[in-house]
């Protein structure tokens, strides 16, 4: 089933969406691995995340750009509604129409920005943009409880890893390997949000009133 949804999926950004550049990776096999097995293999495997998802108000998926993981997932649990949140306008825009054009009818990618937002509701986050954990989490600000996953590649211990474990605030409860045959090592970490995560005081819209508009 995810083989045909992946066929479809990139005939889609390589063909109807072609001038819009939503993926890299022009040769289908690779797009499958790197796009569609990367993006709900960790789900699988990790009793962590299944639980988060299973158990969160919501579940957003940050950065999606040509909907990574957030369709995927998506599909992959139809059962469950995602959320998606985009800075890159045109980009929410495609792939809306990407997700009507696969009949997956339990996502809403929206244009927003992860830092205008105030988690009000206890959520599961989940990153696989660009961009180190640091940085996206001192853009989460959170009056509820958060558990965030993010999909990192080969260089993450040796670049990252010192910073993560001396974070405030948070605690990690996820730190696996994702094998997936013929790419990179992949893996898959999560925090959970210790109390409120306050970043200071912004204009901030609050989650469950966003979606509600």
């Amino acid at each position: 089933m995810m083989k045909a949804f992946a066929k479809q999926y990139f005939d889609i950004l390589t063909n109807d969406l072609k001038g819009l550049n939503l993926t890299r990776i022009l040769d289908f096999d690779s797009f499958y691995q790197k796009q569609i097995l990367d993006s709900y293999l960790p789900y699988d495997e990790s009793i962590e995340f299944q639980n988060a998802i299973q158990n969160a108000k919501y579940r957003v998926d940050i950065g999606f750009g040509g909907g990574f993981p957030l369709l995927v997932l998506a599909k992959h649990l139809p059962d469950i509604y995602f959320y998606g949140l985009e800075a890159r306008g045109k980009k929410a825009e495609a792939v809306k129409l990407i997700a009507q054009k696969l009949e997956i009818d339990n996502v809403s990618p929206m244009h927003q920005r992860l830092e205008m937002v105030l988690w009000d509701q206890p959520t599961c986050l989940t990153f696989k943009a660009v961009g180190t954990v640091n940085e996206f989490l001192q853009k989460v600000y959170a009056t509820a409880p958060i558990k965030v996953f993010f999909y990192k590649g080969p260089q993450f211990f040796d670049l990252e890893w010192d910073n993560i474990s001396k974070l405030k605030n948070w605690k990690i409860i996820e730190n696996r390997e994702i094998v997936i045959e013929g790419i990179d090592k992949r893996y898959l970490i999560g925090l959970s949000s210790e109390g409120n995560v306050p970043r200071g005081t912004k204009n901030l819209v609050n989650f469950s009133q966003l979606i509600a508009y």
